[in-house]
């Protein structure tokens, strides 16, 4: 690329012409050649091919050129935000939308033989985090209200059975016990007794206390997946 260097430009630019000054700048082919060649090559690069009744092709690419760099995303990644930023079309809150195989054709490309991806829609129903693929949709993940948890590569030896890539846990408490502290037993009433103060049935239960769910603490994220 290069500034207007043809008879009449000055510093580099156009002007136009002042009788008895000075002569308008002749275009000249080098310089339209020079500024045709940069956008085409940007298009070009961004694997779009030329298409002489679009209006938009140079928009196109730079999108995708921006979407294709290994320093923003890749595909099927995942991005949090502490602002809801608007859904786009390369970037979707997974609430597990059916996606059609031929309108994301780099996506399925990108998830193939991916452990997160399977074809079985019982596997899908256990598990809303995976991707399910069918003859005619990929369907996304559903993360509404998902809590989130590192994949372990190797068993790290703790007895704890930890998730595969993709799968679901359900929430449980670790298993525990709780004691109660007594000397003595009243076998008769069938009930328990230190023998001081009032006795307890067998079988009693604590008072309920807690609430709709068990979790650590934690606070809701706006997320979205690059679909293109």
């Amino acid at each position: 690329m290069h500034r207007i260097d043809t008879f009449g430009s000055v510093l580099g630019k156009f002007v136009r012409s002042i009788v008895g000054v000075r002569p308008a700048t002749l275009m000249g082919a080098d310089w339209p050649n020079a500024v045709q060649e940069e956008i085409c090559t940007v298009i070009e690069d961004s694997g779009l091919v030329l298409d002489k009744e679009a209006d938009d092709q140079l928009r196109q690419a730079i999108e995708r050129l921006i979407a294709d760099s290994p320093h923003t995303t890749q595909l099927g990644e995942k991005r949090y935000f502490h602002r809801k930023v608007a859904e786009t079309e390369y970037y979707v809150f997974p609430r597990g939308q059916a996606l059609l195989l031929t309108d994301y054709p780099d996506l399925v490309a990108a998830m193939e033989d991916d452990p997160f991806v399977t074809s079985d829609p019982a596997v899908k129903l256990a598990n809303a985090g995976m991707w399910l693929l069918t003859e005619t949709e990929l369907i996304m993940p559903d993360l509404q209200g998902d809590f989130e948890r590192i994949w372990a590569e190797t068993d790290l030896g703790d007895g704890v059975d930890r998730p595969a890539l993709g799968h679901h846990k359900d929430n449980q408490f670790k298993l525990h016990s709780h004691k109660i502290k007594t000397t003595g037993t009243d076998t008769t009433n069938d009930q328990i007794s230190d023998g001081t103060g009032p006795s307890i049935d067998r079988g009693s239960r604590t008072e309920s206390e807690g609430g709709d769910e068990t979790n650590p603490d934690h606070t809701a994220h706006w997320v979205l997946i690059r679909i293109k």
